[in-house]
């Protein structure tokens, strides 16, 4: 199964998805975005949810897919 996903196209292989948390450079990269964007969304509050286990950031994978498709727009005819 391949999906495409916001940013640049990039086909994610579901067997090489890690399971359980991704920490922010994996979740940019399946998002397809710079780390750097994902910090300033945390520091804007905006963007996908994500936890704070002591100094990390972790995201779930739920969590990046409903924020895609929260990101998603469907034109008007």
């Amino acid at each position: 199964m391949e999906q495409r996903v916001f940013g640049p196209e990039r086909k994610i292989d579901p067997k090489n998805q890690p399971r359980g948390t991704w920490r922010e450079e994996q979740a940019a990269e399946y998002l397809g975005m710079r780390v750097g964007t994902l910090r300033n969304w945390r520091f804007k509050c905006v963007g996908p949810r994500y936890l704070k286990i002591g100094r990390s950031v972790r995201y779930l994978q739920a969590d990046l897919d409903a924020f895609l498709e929260r990101s998603t727009v469907t034109p008007q005819a």
